[in-house]
């Protein structure tokens, strides 16, 4: 796995733990001077809400700038290229209310967290121990402040209803209708196997549902702003590694590295 901690830029995705919310799909960290999204003025389409807590490089103390992006059908485009520390989480439910109008104290032992993680050189385990407990933080309030997270874990629909229902329960509970969550976790299915380049366009397509590699193509232009081949450039051009097997008790499941 790539020194991220010597790296100009870096992004590390983790795997939810275990006690934390089943809606929680996955935490990650970006460290970014401008590398990453100078090369890339838009953020990919998604089925997910993110919630991020983003640190300026020149003002990393205090409280965070909180953002709370909901899922999306296009490519959203960035204002000016980050440059800072974000933390962050991708959930499977809306989380929006829960953070609009937070006060900084209700947060003030997760930008604690977080201030620790910027701050200190911490090996490989210790930061991902570290990260892992800010992570189960955020879930901990988000089930204290705003029930939904734990209605999404528990949801149920009943059997005799209408397709409309069905439907309207799940853009309630998620943020977005089934056919466009569908149509962006399909795609970002596919984003794995685009980074590592072992395959051909055509597999992957199949391999993931597409209809054939020109399907694929047009959804993923749509989504990222991109072709796939211009992405998998972008990629190949940098450290990507996915290390789901770095060590068993991991959660960490990819790194990219800027150098």
């Amino acid at each position: 796995m790539p020194d991220t901690f010597s790296s100009g830029a870096f992004y590390l995705e983790f795997d939810r733990a275990p006690g934390q919310v089943t809606a929680l799909e996955c935490a990650f960290v970006l460290r970014d001077q401008g590398k990453f999204s100078r090369l890339s003025q838009t953020e990919f389409a998604s089925h997910l809400t993110t919630v991020r807590f983003a640190y300026d490089t020149n003002t990393c103390s205090g409280f965070p700038e909180i953002s709370v992006p909901p899922p999306g059908t296009a490519p959203r485009h960035r204002k000016a290229p980050e440059n800072g520390w974000v933390f962050g989480a991708k959930f499977r439910c809306c989380v929006v209310e829960a953070l609009q109008g937070v006060a900084p104290g209700d947060l003030t032992k997760l930008a604690q967290r977080h201030m620790k993680l910027m701050k200190a050189n911490l090996p490989m385990a210790a930061f991902e121990a570290e990260f892992c407990s800010a992570t189960r933080d955020l879930c901990d309030f988000l089930r204290l402040t705003h029930e939904r997270p734990a209605q999404a874990d528990n949801a149920s629909l009943d059997r005799n209803v209408s397709c409309r229902t069905v439907r309207r329960r799940f853009q309630a509970l998620t943020g977005i209708a089934p056919k466009r969550h569908h149509i962006l976790s399909r795609f970002h299915s596919t984003l794995p196997a685009l980074a590592r380049n072992d395959q051909s366009l055509s597999d992957i397509a199949y391999a993931c549902d597409y209809s054939d590699q020109s399907h694929l193509s047009r959804d993923f232009r749509r989504i990222t702003g991109h072709t796939p081949q211009q992405l998998s450039k972008l990629w190949q051009a940098h450290s990507v590694r996915f290390v789901q097997d770095r060590a068993p008790a991991s959660t960490l499941r990819l790194a990219i590295s800027f150098d």
